[in-house]
Order: structure tokens, then sequence, then C-alpha cells
């Protein structure tokens, strides 16, 4: 079930990209709709620990993504090896910063990322939905084209059957015509011996009529 379920690679990278777009609402927005909030972090977070290994990204994205996923997933040791092994950018440390803020009993593992993560320079970088977004759109424009291609291969398969199916009815029309023309050549005989057939009686029967009258004067 699970492979069926990450087959398709344009799904992959929407589920990463409408989770990623859901992360970075404000908490206020977050907090207004959501009466359980912890169920959708969870689901979130599993999403994006799924799905990132299952689309073809680089390390470094994919090391963002996985480092949401395993704060909002509530995975702090994960979290701690990627921030040791990943260049985490400044979109990504604000949405892991105000995630674990939330966090009301914070162990040691949650001390030691908000230590780390506050000490990522912020600036005006690109969110990481944004680079996801760009990743989405080459992959539907790839497979709007495959589709295409597919709809112009089935039409043209079609277009060859329906040549096939003409070609063959026109071969057993043409024994129906050929058929027709023997039974109404027969019929058209029949009517021309039966044609025949009158005229000579006519002629017989005139022949004794006058066979008669000369036989008379005689």
């Amino acid at each position: 079930m699970l492979q069926e379920m990450f087959q398709s690679t344009l799904l992959n990278w929407l589920c990463i990209y409408s989770s990623l777009r859901w992360t970075e609402l404000s908490v206020e927005k977050e907090c207004s709709r959501n009466f359980r909030p912890w169920i959708y972090y969870q689901l979130i977070g599993k999403n994006l620990l799924w799905f990132s290994n299952c689309v073809p990204i680089n390390e470094k994205e994919v090391g963002n993504i996985r480092l949401i996923g395993s704060v909002f997933f509530g995975n702090y040791v994960l979290a701690n090896q990627l921030l040791q092994t990943t260049n985490i950018f400044s979109s990504v440390a604000t949405i892991c910063q105000s995630k674990l803020q939330q966090i009301t009993i914070k162990t040691d593992d949650v001390r030691k990322l908000e230590t780390i993560v506050d000490k990522v320079e912020r600036n005006t970088d690109e969110k990481l939905s944004d680079m996801i977004i760009k990743h989405l759109k080459t992959v539907q424009n790839v497979e709007t084209l495959d589709l295409k291609l597919r709809l112009k291969e089935t039409c043209e398969g079609r277009q060859k059957l329906r040549d096939r199916w003409e070609m063959l009815n026109f071969f057993e029309n043409r024994l129906k015509w050929e058929d027709m023309a023997a039974v109404k050549a027969e019929f058209l005989k029949a009517e021309e011996g039966k044609r025949k057939s009158k005229e000579d009686l006519e002629r017989e029967y005139i022949s004794e009529v006058f066979h008669n009258k000369s036989a008379k004067k005689s």
C-alpha cells in the first residue's frame, strides 16, 4: 500500500509543498482553526519525513524538509542530527523556532535545538515552499507533455484500428454486393426468360390463327 502511495512523483511533490505551506502559517491562524493542533503537527511531520524520501531533490533542500518534519513530528534526536549536517535556511529556522517555542515541557534535546536554531542568521532568503513549487511545476510540465504524447499515441492507435475496420468492412460489404449482384442477375435472367416465353406464345397464337384462316379459305 505504501508503495502505491508514492508512485506518483507529482503527488509526492504536491504533498511536500502543501505540508510546507501549512507550516508557514502563523501560530494564530493555526490555533484558530485547529481543535487539536498536535495531531496536525504529527501528520505534517510524518508527511514531510515520508515524502522527502520519494522525490529527486538535492541534499540541502531535503535536509531542510526533514528538519521541519522531525521537529513537527517530535523526533528531536533526528532534528539535532540534521542540524549537524545540514545548512539550514533562514525561513526554515524561523518555522522550527516558532514550533519549538510552543513546547511547554522542554527536554535537553529541545533546548539544544532552540540554541542552535536561534543562532541561524535571519535574512530574506527564499521560502522553502517557493523552492519546492519550482520542482512541482517542472514535474507537472513533464507529466503534461507525457500525457499529451500518450494521448497522441492513443489517437493514432484508434485511427489505425478505424482504418483496419473500414478495410475489413469494405471486403465484407464487397462480398455482400457481389452476392446481391448475382441474385439480381439471376432474377433478371429469369424475368427475361419469362418475357421470351410470353413472346413465343404470342407468335404461336398468331401463327395458329393465321393458319386456321388460311385453311377455311381453302
